[in-house]
Protein backbone atom coordinates (compact mmCIF):
# COMPACT_ATOMS: atom_id res chain seq x y z
CA UNK A 1 0.00 0.00 0.00
CA UNK A 2 1.40 2.80 -0.97
CA UNK A 3 0.69 5.61 1.11
CA UNK A 4 -0.50 8.97 -1.07
CA UNK A 5 0.86 11.97 0.13
CA UNK A 6 -2.00 14.68 0.00
CA UNK A 7 -1.16 17.59 -1.75
CA UNK A 8 -1.48 20.54 -0.30
CA UNK A 9 -4.12 22.37 -1.15
CA UNK A 10 -4.12 25.35 -4.22
CA UNK A 11 -4.45 28.56 -2.93
CA UNK A 12 -7.08 30.43 -4.93
CA UNK A 13 -6.04 34.38 -4.72
CA UNK A 14 -8.87 36.50 -3.01
CA UNK A 15 -10.06 39.42 -5.27
CA UNK A 16 -10.12 42.64 -3.60
CA UNK A 17 -13.93 43.87 -3.22
CA UNK A 18 -15.04 46.14 -5.17
CA UNK A 19 -14.52 49.78 -4.63
CA UNK A 20 -17.77 51.48 -3.50
CA UNK A 21 -17.87 55.03 -3.86
CA UNK A 22 -19.61 57.30 -0.98
CA UNK A 23 -22.70 58.60 -1.49
CA UNK A 24 -21.27 62.24 -1.02
CA UNK A 25 -18.91 61.73 -4.14
CA UNK A 26 -20.95 59.51 -6.61
CA UNK A 27 -23.24 61.37 -8.97
CA UNK A 28 -26.22 61.56 -8.22
CA UNK A 29 -29.16 60.71 -11.36
CA UNK A 30 -32.01 61.37 -9.21
CA UNK A 31 -32.84 64.28 -7.90
CA UNK A 32 -35.72 65.80 -5.76
CA UNK A 33 -38.61 67.83 -7.73
CA UNK A 34 -38.83 70.91 -6.75
CA UNK A 35 -42.01 71.67 -7.75
CA UNK A 36 -42.38 75.22 -7.07
CA UNK A 37 -39.39 76.21 -8.51
CA UNK A 38 -40.58 73.76 -11.71
CA UNK A 39 -43.66 76.21 -11.87
CA UNK A 40 -41.98 79.34 -12.13
CA UNK A 41 -39.52 77.81 -14.50
CA UNK A 42 -42.86 77.21 -16.61
CA UNK A 43 -44.20 80.62 -16.19
CA UNK A 44 -40.83 82.32 -17.16
CA UNK A 45 -41.02 80.05 -20.12
CA UNK A 46 -44.56 81.21 -20.84
CA UNK A 47 -43.97 84.82 -20.31
CA UNK A 48 -41.17 84.80 -22.58
CA UNK A 49 -43.26 82.87 -25.41
CA UNK A 50 -46.15 85.41 -24.88
CA UNK A 51 -43.25 88.33 -24.91
CA UNK A 52 -41.71 86.80 -28.57
CA UNK A 53 -46.00 86.39 -30.06
CA UNK A 54 -46.25 89.32 -29.05
CA UNK A 55 -43.14 91.24 -30.35
CA UNK A 56 -44.15 89.50 -33.76
CA UNK A 57 -47.44 90.25 -33.97
CA UNK A 58 -46.61 93.81 -32.96
CA UNK A 59 -44.30 93.61 -35.97
CA UNK A 60 -46.80 92.22 -38.69
CA UNK A 61 -49.17 94.51 -37.56
CA UNK A 62 -46.54 97.46 -37.94
CA UNK A 63 -45.71 96.16 -41.38
CA UNK A 64 -49.64 96.01 -42.38
CA UNK A 65 -49.92 99.35 -41.48
CA UNK A 66 -46.79 100.44 -43.17
CA UNK A 67 -48.43 98.40 -46.52
CA UNK A 68 -51.75 99.87 -46.01
CA UNK A 69 -50.35 103.83 -45.48
CA UNK A 70 -48.13 103.01 -49.12
CA UNK A 71 -51.28 101.64 -50.94
CA UNK A 72 -53.42 104.70 -49.72
CA UNK A 73 -50.68 107.25 -50.62
CA UNK A 74 -50.61 105.62 -54.14
CA UNK A 75 -54.34 106.19 -54.51
CA UNK A 76 -53.84 109.86 -52.91
CA UNK A 77 -51.13 110.69 -55.18
CA UNK A 78 -53.12 109.33 -58.69
CA UNK A 79 -56.05 111.36 -57.33
CA UNK A 80 -54.04 114.31 -56.96
CA UNK A 81 -52.56 113.97 -60.39
CA UNK A 82 -55.95 113.57 -61.85
CA UNK A 83 -56.82 116.98 -60.20
CA UNK A 84 -54.28 118.75 -61.56
CA UNK A 85 -55.20 117.51 -65.13
CA UNK A 86 -58.87 118.81 -64.35
CA UNK A 87 -57.85 121.66 -63.10
CA UNK A 88 -55.82 122.64 -65.77
CA UNK A 89 -58.91 121.43 -68.06
CA UNK A 90 -60.92 123.69 -66.34
CA UNK A 91 -58.89 126.50 -67.14
CA UNK A 92 -58.12 125.98 -70.43
CA UNK A 93 -61.93 125.56 -70.84
CA UNK A 94 -62.55 128.93 -69.00
CA UNK A 95 -59.84 130.84 -71.28
CA UNK A 96 -61.46 129.64 -74.33
CA UNK A 97 -64.69 131.23 -72.66
CA UNK A 98 -63.19 134.19 -72.45
CA UNK A 99 -62.00 134.49 -75.55
CA UNK A 100 -64.88 133.55 -77.23
CA UNK A 101 -66.97 135.81 -74.76
CA UNK A 102 -64.92 138.71 -75.21
CA UNK A 103 -67.13 141.76 -76.38
CA UNK A 104 -64.74 142.72 -79.79
CA UNK A 105 -65.30 138.92 -80.79
CA UNK A 106 -68.94 139.18 -79.98
CA UNK A 107 -69.02 142.31 -81.81
CA UNK A 108 -67.51 140.74 -84.35
CA UNK A 109 -69.77 137.52 -84.46
CA UNK A 110 -72.77 139.95 -84.75
CA UNK A 111 -71.50 141.68 -87.24
CA UNK A 112 -71.09 138.76 -89.70
CA UNK A 113 -74.33 137.93 -88.51
CA UNK A 114 -75.71 141.27 -90.06
CA UNK A 115 -76.63 142.48 -86.59
CA UNK A 116 -75.79 146.22 -86.36
CA UNK A 117 -74.37 148.27 -83.31
CA UNK A 118 -77.33 150.26 -81.30
CA UNK A 119 -77.30 153.92 -81.70
CA UNK A 120 -77.76 154.24 -77.68
CA UNK A 121 -79.37 153.62 -75.02
CA UNK A 122 -82.93 153.65 -73.48
CA UNK A 123 -83.84 153.67 -69.61
CA UNK A 124 -86.56 151.88 -68.63
CA UNK A 125 -88.33 153.18 -65.66
CA UNK A 126 -89.27 150.89 -62.28
CA UNK A 127 -92.17 151.94 -60.63
CA UNK A 128 -91.50 152.89 -57.27
CA UNK A 129 -87.83 153.91 -58.38
CA UNK A 130 -86.31 157.38 -59.18
CA UNK A 131 -84.55 157.33 -62.20
CA UNK A 132 -80.85 157.61 -62.02
CA UNK A 133 -81.09 156.78 -58.11
CA UNK A 134 -78.52 154.04 -56.80
CA UNK A 135 -80.84 152.84 -54.21
CA UNK A 136 -83.97 151.05 -54.74
CA UNK A 137 -86.64 151.54 -52.00
CA UNK A 138 -87.65 148.77 -49.89
CA UNK A 139 -90.87 148.09 -51.19
CA UNK A 140 -89.70 147.18 -54.33
CA UNK A 141 -87.27 144.58 -53.08
CA UNK A 142 -89.16 142.58 -50.65
CA UNK A 143 -89.62 139.97 -53.23
CA UNK A 144 -85.79 139.76 -54.22
CA UNK A 145 -85.03 139.24 -49.89
CA UNK A 146 -87.05 136.75 -49.88
CA UNK A 147 -86.28 134.84 -52.67
CA UNK A 148 -82.76 135.52 -51.17
CA UNK A 149 -83.60 134.16 -48.04
CA UNK A 150 -85.22 130.95 -49.02
CA UNK A 151 -82.33 129.93 -51.11
CA UNK A 152 -79.49 130.98 -48.26
CA UNK A 153 -81.82 128.85 -45.76
CA UNK A 154 -81.56 131.95 -43.71
CA UNK A 155 -84.95 132.44 -41.32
Amino acid sequence: MSTGTAAAPHRIPRRDAPVRLRPETRARHLQLVDTERRRREQRRRWIVRAWAVGIVAAALVGVMVHAFMAENQLRVDRLEQRIEIEQARYADARLDYARHAAPRVVAAHAERLGLVPGSGTRTVAVPGVAPGSPVAPKAATDDLQSVKRALDGTP
